[in-house]
């Protein structure tokens, strides 16, 4: 996409536009989810995978390493948490597939809202539906604590409060995840590894989660400035050999840590070239992976002045990834830095304008309004 479309897509999507259509994708696949469901097996549990078609049956046992599912045909099927993108259980309320559609688009208030709802009026005595809107509930807290500091604290606490009551849940590692990127985004290291030890410490069949457990002490390494020590984490998990979706992303995420250290050491033009791979290969589903690759091109760009490139490689994630919320925030606040200097003050003062409105406890709103 060439920068003038771009130009002429930010202008378009400055105003209205934007969430039409946000609202128009939102029930375009809720639309789709429920055509889904209604085709399948009534009153059957589900397991959305990332390489496979779904699984339906019963759920004969969840660990933290998978779910066995006994299908109404044939024999059982053992799938891994880390190839787990959506799992559905028999008899849960109506609107709660909605719900977590409403969290892959970055619309974590309504997710909350219809989560909230759910938890209040489910009557039903499946034990696992209740457990797991406990969970929906504290990873969407956990997801705007991500781009909003003030609720980090209540997300930590209700995320350890899950563990503590669901120690041997599907959900375990996945909250350790979590939890750990809100200690590091929160600047504590100690506890932030006390958390990833926990994750590097998954089982073997586990690999994607012991790589995302090193690709951790990466992003923490880089946070305290040792750059070389990064380097190193990212690069002993972009080196491996992938054996599943799950892995592959994981090695996209070492990549882009990779191109993040070779832009703190100045080699542009090397991590320029690892992140244009990494937007090649990763799939549509990983927009975060995608969010973030753009937005490091962009920082590469503007450190050697190329505000032209930069600015079209921030509009991508404004346009394009507006649902990643900490990572929306970061590109708002380059475009509102960048887009004066390049003749447009109105669009400059609009992106600021949406930062403040739309992350105003950002570190991100926090340093435009310093003058940072």
């Amino acid at each position: 996409m060439t920068a003038n479309r771009l130009y002429k897509v930010a202008d378009c999507f400055a105003a209205a536009h934007r969430p039409c259509v946000k609202c128009a994708r939102f029930a375009v696949q809720t639309i789709v989810v429920y055509a889904a469901c209604a085709i399948g097996s009534a009153g059957a549990d589900e397991i959305l995978r990332r390489s496979e078609k779904p699984v339906r049956g019963t759920f004969s046992a969840m660990t933290p390493t998978e779910i066995t599912v006994k299908p109404s045909v044939g024999a059982v099927i053992r799938v891994p948490v880390g190839e787990i993108v959506r799992v559905k259980f028999a008899g849960e309320p109506p609107r709660l597939d909605s719900g977590r559609n409403a969290e892959a688009n970055g619309l974590l208030d309504r997710a909350m809202d219809i989560y909230t709802q759910s938890k209040e009026s489910y009557t039903g005595a499946n034990a696992n539906v209740k457990a797991d809107l406990d969970y929906l509930i504290a990873r969407v807290t956990a997801r705007v604590a991500l781009s909003d500091p003030t609720k980090t604290d209540a997300a930590i606490r209700q995320l350890e409060a899950y563990q503590s009551a669901n120690p041997q849940s599907f959900r375990l590692y996945e909250s350790l995840y979590f939890l750990g990127r809100l200690y590091t985004a929160g600047n504590d290291g100690a506890k932030a590894r006390e958390v990833f030890s926990k994750l590097a410490g998954a089982p073997l069949k586990l690999k994607d989660y012991r790589m995302a457990a090193k690709i951790a002490e990466g992003r923490l390494l880089l946070q305290e400035r040792d750059v070389a020590g990064a380097l190193a984490a990212f690069e002993s998990v972009a080196g491996t050999n992938p054996s599943s979706p799950a892995e592959k992303s994981r090695l996209l995420e070492a990549m882009l840590g990779k191109a993040t250290c070779l832009q703190r050491q100045n080699d542009y033009a090397a991590a320029i070239s690892t992140l244009e791979s990494v937007l090649k290969e990763t799939p549509a589903r990983e927009t975060r992976v995608q969010a973030e690759a753009w937005l490091r091109k962009g920082d590469c760009f503007q450190e050697q002045k190329q505000i032209k490139e930069a600015l079209l490689a921030y509009l991508h994630v404004d346009v394009l990834f507006a649902g990643e919320k900490t990572l929306h925030a970061e590109a708002l606040y380059h475009l509102a830095r960048l887009w004066g200097p390049a003749g447009h003050r109105n669009r400059a003062d609009e992106a600021g304008v949406r930062l403040i409105s739309d992350y105003p406890n950002s570190e991100w709103a926090k340093k435009l309004d310093a003058g940072g």
